[in-house]
């Protein structure tokens, strides 16, 4: 399992660290966070 943090405006990743992992069912979704970021997260 990993994930992304993305910046919305300009689709640019930043620290995978702000990111908090999640134990989810779904292969991948996109979890919203504080504004203006979102992540992606993935399993591999």
């Amino acid at each position: 399992m990993g994930g992304l943090v993305m910046n919305k405006s300009t689709g640019n990743h930043v620290k995978l660290a702000t990111c908090v992992i999640v134990i989810i069912e779904n292969d991948a979704l996109i979890r919203p966070l504080m504004e203006p970021f979102y992540c992606v997260l993935f399993s591999e």
